[in-house]
Parts: structure tokens; C-alpha cells; sequence
């Protein structure tokens, strides 16, 4: 008996008690939060309860037959990984893993494989050892199990678990039936209900509950908005033959090159007197530079795709996995291009089934496509060459590479006979900054011969890490000189336009992290974007702007109208009065859900899982002017409004078929009738 009353403790305790554990120490648990305290004990009460009951069903499995107890091997299997790993990772995040990351985990596990094998092979040790322990666990706890085959008080234990999980729901009930107004379940998802916060604190202490959340229809959960569209959708097709009247007699070439990690200020920066990017400052002299460009994400998967397809990234409640089938309008740029007659191109040193970016990109459209995939297998002169390089850019390859790629193709094509679209994307700017051998960066020591990982970089060795990635910025800089001595070459030069910008920046610890990904700060937020075209003159433009405005602009441009589907702006044809009264929205779902709005010169963020909003004035500076969330409430309450309305807005357009089968997304003149002036 005492043996069996060890198996349902040890078993009670990877379900219930683990998890419960990091909720008492998490700082944004439900039991850290001002919460009632009878909300608390009853959360408590149902997850306990369910705990039990979970537990003796096990056990009972395990005590019944050789199938029993093989699946019951493999549930303990899973809970002990599950409590192990989201142990970990709340150690070296502070946040809980939730399914939506083993989701995304899941779907893109390759290119985290090459990421660990290339830069945390500890992570891999620990996740193998956790295996083997978990698996002896397991095996262990049913060879207890079928010693205690036949004890009475296994259904006794279940009737129990069932009697206390139905008395938690009856109470549950019984409040919702005094207090519908603010516990309804059918209000779960609004941030001040008492139901919202008790789901949130079960998929604290179980993740797997999320799962749930998948199997509902989206309709159900984001109410519609009827109002909360754009114009009628508008194929490809049409848009060519409403703007035939429009274009010039001939059309020209543009190269978008969009560079990883890069912040604002590497233009014009120097350390010790050296500049970090002599040419992308020089080519910001003699272009269109934009001094308040924003990425309109903190993460690649979301902010990769705003400039092509000139949309908020803001799509669902989950991280959004891209789809060839998605329903919704995902118009890219090289799919409205094309029909004028243009060659497309795209070249990338990264992994693009990142977050099923590759999906939006590999189009009818798109006549040549080449990933960093692609180029390994190309490159590689065998397994062991590929096995290296893999290892050595993490699933990416070196950007000399992809720029060769396009070098390429400018010298074997006939440029002259039509024009061309190409993105070419640099890589090496991501943590933690691979160079190739033959480069040694300007900036030293800049060398990890310590442990260090993407999430949890020695604080005191700041000076290393910014060291690392200035000298990554510069080789990518030396790389952009090449691309562009080879438009001269060519002799296309003149007659292309240019774009150079970051896809989000890197935080290098200005508000606490190392890298990107984790919250909408103004480092990796603000970005360089400078356009190259040789019949404008330099410009310095100090309006403000977001990766949404470069297909609209580049449309502009060529002599366009805009796109209906775009939800940015021609910044370089509408009144400036417009560009610096429209709010900009941002968003990010990796190590956490946040969402910001920029209203020049306020931005204030809020984080979606908390509610917790910051504001700053960017014009004194997000570091130096400080949080202003104190001192002017009367903004934050109307940014919070404007901000929250966008996001129901969003949330509604890509849930309902009504509105995504008919309408694209609203433009920023229409979302800008929600806020009301505050200046």
C-alpha cells in the first residue's frame, strides 16, 4: 500500500504539482495577479481535481493489460518530458511554454536543429538526457504499477476525482449564474472576465490544454465587426487593366534587399572611429533616407512578409503558420508585378519554411526561387562540406553566397528586354553572428568562448555580444557593396530602384534582452530603410513609416496607384499632414504576444497576455525619456482604445468569411476614424 501511495504521489506531482510550483514563482501567474481569492482556489480546485482523476486513470491503465501499461508508459513518457522541458524554459525565458510555440517548434524543427547543432549543442545533451530519464521514469513507475494490480482504492480514487471535479464546474456555474456579467463563459476573451483569467491560469498549469483553442473555429471566439473592411477584392489581373492607362512606356527594375537583425543606427555609427556600415551610410547620403522606418514586427516570420504583401501581420490569436491555402487575400508584390510584364526573382540566405514563409513566396509567379536549402545542397561539394556548412550558419548560408547568386544572374540575363523584381535576403546579422573564415570583424574581442544561447546571454559579457554583431552588420555591409558595384557593372544602375531595410532590429540588452523577438521595443523596431533611385535626389524623409508602405510606395514609383489590398501608404505621394497623423500598428507573437501603436511621437505597447501597457515619447527617446505611462494617462487611454480596436478589428476580418471572401483589409484612413486627437 505505501508503495502504491508513492506511485500516485510521484505521478500526481508531474501533473499537478510541477507546474502549480512555477505558477506560486511565475511573476505573472494568476496566483501573483490581484485577483480574487476565491477565483484563485477555485482555478486551483478544478485543475487539482483534474489532476487527480488523470492520475488514476493511469495508474488504473497501467494495472490492467500489456496494452494498458504500454500506454500508460508512454503518457508518463510525455508528462515527465513536458515537466522537465517547460521547467527549463521557464528558467531561461520567464515565460511558460505554451502549445502554440511546440507548434510552431514543430513545424519548423529542422531549422532549429541546424540553429542548436550550430550554436547551443548543450541544449541538444540536455534534451537527449531528459529523454533517457524520462523514459526510465516511466518504465520504472509501471513495473511499480503492476505490483499494486487489483487494489480497491484505484476506483475509489476515480469516483473521488470525479465527485471533486464536479463540484469545482458546479461552483463554476453557480458563479457564472450571480455574476454573469463579469464571469460568463461566453465571454472568454474579453482581458477583464473572470472566466478569461481563469483559462489563462489552466493553460498555465497545463499547456496542453491550448489544444482546445485550435479545434475551435476562430468565428466563434473574435466577434465580427462589420464594419471593419477595405475595398472589394481585386485580382492581379483586374489591377493590371485598371492601371494600363497608367504605365509608363518603360517600366523599371527594383531590388529589394532586406537585411536580418539590422537596427537604425548602424548608419552613420562609428566605434573607436570606425564606421560600422560605410556604405549603407553613404548610400543613405545619396538616396531616399527615411529616419522613422519601422518594422512592423520584432520576429522574421511576421516582419519579413510586411513590405512584399503590405499588410499588418496581426492575423490570429495563435502564430500564424502561412498556408498556400489560406482564404484570406495575401497578394505579394511579385504577384502583381508579373502582370506588367516582369521578371521575379528571389534569393535568400535563410531557412524560408520558417513559420511557412516559402508558402506566400513559391507562386506561379515567382520564376526563380533559391533558399539557403537550396543553396546547400548546391554548394556543398558532398555531405561532410554540407553537413559543415549547415552547422556553421545554422540551416543558413553565408550571404557571399546569395549575393554571388545575384551577381549571377545580372551577368547570364538579358536585362535590357524586360524589367525584373528581386528580393535578395541577407542572413548573417542573426544571432550569434556567423562570419566566414577568411573575415575578421574590426570590432574585438567579439568571440563566444563561453556558453551562450539566442535567450540567455551572460549579461556581463554585453560587450562581446554588441562587438559580434557590429562586426556581423559590417561584413553585411561589404556584401552590399558588392551587390551594388554589380548593378553599376551591369549598367542597370540608373534605370533600378534600390531598397535596402532591416527586417526588424536586435535589442543587444537596451531594454533587457540580447536578441529580438521577445517585445516591441524601439531597438528592434526601428530600422533602416533607404530607396535608391538615381532620377530622385537625396532626401532625408522624417516622416513616419513601417514596412506596410514599401509595396504601395514602390507602386507609386512606377507610376501606380496603390493596391486596394495594401493597408500602407505611398509615403512618398501622400501629405505628409496624413503620413504623420496615421497610427502604425505592430505585433509579435514569439516569446510572448504583444501588440503596439505608433502615433508620432508616442507609442505605446501593451503585453496581450497581462494587459500591461508602456508608453514613451520617442522623440526624447525610448532609454533616456523613460516610461511616460504615469504621466499622461489621459494618452494612454486613448491609444489603449485605438490599439485594442485595431486588434478586434483584425481578429475579425480573418475570422469571418463574410468579410476576408469580399473585402481586403481597411487602409489606415479608415482604422484612423478610431482615434480621436490627443495632441
Amino acid at each position: 500500500m505505501e508503495r502504491g501511495a508513492l506511485i500516485f504521489l510521484m505521478i500526481f506531482f508531474w501533473i499537478f504539482g510541477l507546474p502549480f510550483s512555477i505558477s506560486v514563482f511565475h511573476d505573472q501567474s494568476y496566483l501573483r495577479l490581484n485577483l480574487p481569492w476565491n477565483l484563485k482556489l477555485l482555478v486551483t480546485a478544478i485543475f487539482l481535481t483534474t489532476a487527480s482523476l488523470l492520475t488514476f486513470v493511469l495508474i488504473w491503465l497501467g494495472s490492467r493489460s500489456s496494452i494498458g501499461r504500454l500506454l500508460s508508459t508512454l503518457c508518463f513518457f510525455c508528462l515527465i518530458v513536458q515537466a522537465m522541458f517547460s521547467t527549463l524554459y521557464v528558467g531561461s525565458t520567464g515565460k511558460r511554454l505554451s502549445m502554440s510555440e511546440l507548434l510552431l517548434l514543430k513545424r519548423d524543427s529542422g531549422f532549429m536543429f541546424w540553429y542548436f547543432v550550430q550554436n547551443e549543442t548543450h541544449v541538444l545533451a540536455g534534451l537527449l538526457l531528459i529523454c533517457i530519464a524520462a523514459g526510465w521514469l516511466a518504465r520504472l513507475t509501471c513495473k511499480f504499477i503492476e505490483t499494486q494490480a487489483g487494489r480497491t482504492w484505484i476506483p475509489l480514487g476515480i469516483k473521488s476525482s470525479v465527485a471533486g471535479l464536479g463540484l469545482s464546474l458546479a461552483m463554476l456555474g453557480l458563479a457564472c449564474w450571480q455574476n454573469h456579467e463579469a464571469i460568463s463563459p461566453t465571454r472568454f476573451y474579453e482581458g477583464a472576465s473572470f472566466a478569461e483569467w481563469s483559462w489563462r491560469a489552466l493553460k498555465g498549469l497545463a499547456p496542453s490544454l491550448e489544444w482546445t483553442e485550435y479545434a475551435i473555429p476562430p468565428s466563434w471566439v473574435n466577434p465580427l465587426m462589420p464594419s471593419y473592411h477595405g475595398e472589394p477584392l481585386v485580382s492581379p489581373e483586374l489591377y493590371r487593366r485598371k492601371e494600363a492607362k497608367h504605365v509608363p512606356p518603360a517600366l523599371r527594375s527594383i531590388v529589394v534587399v532586406q537585411l536580418e537583425s539590422v537596427r537604425f543606427d548602424v548608419i552613420h555609427k562609428t566605434i573607436g572611429g570606425v564606421p560600422i556600415a560605410p556604405f549603407l551610410s553613404a548610400l543613405a547620403n545619396q538616396g531616399l533616407y527615411f529616419t522613422r522606418a519601422y518594422a512592423n514586427s520584432s520576429h522574421t516570420n511576421y516582419a519579413a512578409l510586411c513590405a512584399p504583401l503590405g499588410t499588418y501581420p496581426l492575423r490570429s490569436r495563435f502564430p500564424f503558420l502561412y498556408r498556400k491555402e489560406d482564404p484570406q487575400p495575401h497578394v505579394m508584390l511579385h504577384e502583381l508585378l508579373k502582370k506588367f510584364g516582369y521578371r521575379t526573382l528571389f534569393l535568400s540566405s535563410q531557412y524560408e519554411e520558417w513559420g511557412g514563409m516559402d508558402a506566400y513566396w513559391k507562386t506561379d509567379s515567382m520564376d526563380h526561387f533559391l533558399d539557403s536549402s537550396d543553396f546547400a545542397r548546391t554548394e556543398a561539394g558532398g555531405w561532410l562540406d554540407f553537413f559543415r556548412m549547415r552547422r556553421r550558419f545554422a540551416g543558413n548560408v553565408d550571404d557571399s553566397i546569395t549575393v554571388g547568386k545575384f551577381l549571377g544572374f545580372l551577368k547570364t540575363s538579358r536585362l535590357n528586354d524586360e524589367p525584373f523584381l528581386a528580393f535578395v535576403f541577407l542572413e548573417n546579422g542573426h544571432f550569434p553572428y556567423p562570419l566566414p573564415g577568411d573575415y575578421k570583424g574590426p570590432f574585438q574581442p567579439a568571440t563566444f568562448d563561453f556558453p551562450a544561447s539566442y535567450l540567455d546571454f551572460p549579461r556581463e559579457k554585453a560587450s562581446i555580444l554588441r562587438n559580434a554583431y557590429w562586426n556581423a552588420v559590417s561584413y553585411m555591409d561589404c556584401q552590399m557593396r558588392r551587390l551594388y558595384q554589380g548593378l553599376n557593372d551591369s549598367g542597370i544602375a540608373e534605370d533600378t530602384i534600390l531598397v535596402v531595410l532591416g527586417d526588424h532590429g536586435e535589442d543587444l540588452f537596451d531594454s533587457g534582452f540580447p536578441t529580438h523577438g521577445r517585445n516591441l521595443a524601439d531597438s528592434v523596431l526601428h530600422i533602416p530603410l533607404i530607396i535608391q533611385d538615381k532620377k530622385r535626389s537625396a532626401t532625408t524623409i522624417n516622416v513616419p513609416t513601417s514596412q506596410v508602405d514599401v509595396a504601395p510606395t514602390l507602386l507609386g514609383m512606377l507610376g501606380l496607384n496603390s493596391f486596394p489590398g495594401h493597408q500602407g501608404l505611398n509615403v512618398l505621394d501622400d501629405s505628409s499632414d496624413l503620413l504623420s497623423n496615421r497610427p502604425i500598428f505592430f505585433h509579435s507573437n514569439g516569446f510572448g504576444q504583444h501588440d503596439a501603436i505608433l502615433l508620432w511621437p508616442w507609442k505605446l505597447s501593451m503585453d496581450v497576455e497581462t494587459g500591461e501597457t508602456h508608453l514613451y515619447q520617442l522623440e526624447w527617446g525610448e532609454l533616456q525619456g523613460g516610461e511616460q505611462r504615469q504621466n499622461y494617462p489621459a494618452i494612454v487611454d486613448r491609444l489603449t482604445r485605438c490599439l485594442l480596436q485595431f486588434r478586434k478589428g483584425q481578429l475579425s476580418y480573418y475570422s469571418h468569411e463574410e468579410l476576408y471572401k469580399s473585402y481586403f483589409p481597411p487602409r489606415p484612413t479608415l482604422v484612423d476614424r478610431l482615434l480621436m486627437p490627443i495632441m
